[in-house]
C-alpha cells in the first residue's frame, strides 16, 4: 500500500521544483495605465485582463489582474490562465499566467493587482511593447 503513494509523492516533488520564472512581489494599487484586452467565451461571459510592465531593480516586473463576471465561469478562466504563458513581443517571460489577481466585476473599486518580478533583464523598450497571453488551443490574447 505504501508503495502506491510513492509515485504521487514523486509527482508532487517534481511539480514543486518547476520554476515559473518569477517571484511574487507585493500587491499594488491598480492604475489607468494598464494594457487591457477582453476575451469573450462561447458562454457569453467576458474576461477582462489588464497588465502593466515595469522596471523592478533591473528586471522586468509585471502587475496584472483579471475581471470576471463571476459564477462557475471563473473556474474555467483560472484554468485557462494556469495553462497560459505571458510574452512581451516574442519573448516568453513566464511559464504561466496564474499569478494574475482575480477581481469580481461587481467590486472593481479599491482593488489591487498582483505583481511579479521575472528573470528577464529589463529594457527601456518594454514600456512600449505589447504583452500577450498565449493559452491552450492557441488562443492568444493581445493586450
Amino acid at each position: 500500500m505504501k508503495y502506491r503513494l510513492l509515485p504521487i509523492l514523486v509527482l508532487f516533488f517534481l511539480i514543486g521544483c518547476v520554476s515559473q520564472g518569477y517571484t511574487y512581489l507585493e500587491l499594488r494599487k491598480m492604475g489607468s495605465d494598464y494594457q487591457e484586452s477582453r476575451l469573450r467565451w462561447t458562454s457569453g461571459s467576458t474576461m477582462i485582463i489588464r497588465l502593466k510592465p515595469f522596471n523592478e531593480k533591473g528586471f522586468l516586473g509585471v502587475c496584472g489582474y483579471f475581471i470576471t463576471d463571476g459564477g462557475t465561469q471563473s473556474l474555467i478562466e483560472e484554468s485557462y490562465l494556469a495553462q497560459s504563458i505571458v510574452k512581451i513581443d516574442d519573448l516568453q517571460i513566464t511559464g504561466t499566467a496564474s499569478f494574475l489577481n482575480e477581481i469580481p466585476k461587481s467590486d472593481t473599486n479599491n482593488q489591487s493587482a498582483a505583481c511579479i518580478k521575472t528573470e528577464v533583464p529589463y529594457k527601456d523598450e518594454f514600456k512600449h511593447q505589447r504583452l500577450r497571453i498565449i493559452g491552450p488551443s492557441r488562443i492568444t490574447i493581445y493586450l
